[in-house]
């Protein structure tokens, strides 16, 4: 099922990959290259998932995800980041976003968009 997708990242090349993974499932996707814009997205639309960096610019990833929760209880956040592990973080642990390092493999990113956890947990 196609879905309308947010991805909030400072670096250009990660922009690019994650839309082109992701856009190969008919979804509908939208970048932003800084948090402002990714704030200002949020404010004007509705999305499935967003998917954002946890170190950004203005703002860290945990403010742009706890704004995008309080908009829609029912989106997917996905937390990435290269620098870190914060699987622990509270959202993470209160089941209010998912985490993901980088490198992210490109059908581990397609399942979490698609599935969220549902399907990793039935494979294990």
């Amino acid at each position: 099922m196609a879905k309308r997708i947010l991805i909030i990242d400072d670096e250009p090349l990660v922009l690019e990959m994650f839309a082109e993974i992701l856009s190969s499932e008919s979804n509908q996707i939208i970048t932003a290259p800084t948090a402002k814009t990714g704030m200002q997205a949020l404010k004007s639309g509705n999305y499935d998932v967003v998917l954002i960096d946890v170190c950004l610019d203005e703002h860290d990833g945990f403010e742009i995800a706890k704004f995008a929760r309080e908009r829609d209880a029912n989106v997917r956040v996905i937390l990435l980041s290269g620098q870190g592990d914060f699987a622990q973080s509270e959202m993470v642990k209160n089941g209010q976003a998912f985490f993901l390092s980088k490198p992210v493999s490109p059908r581990v990113l397609r399942d979490f968009v698609e599935f969220g956890e549902a399907k990793l947990k039935l494979a294990v």
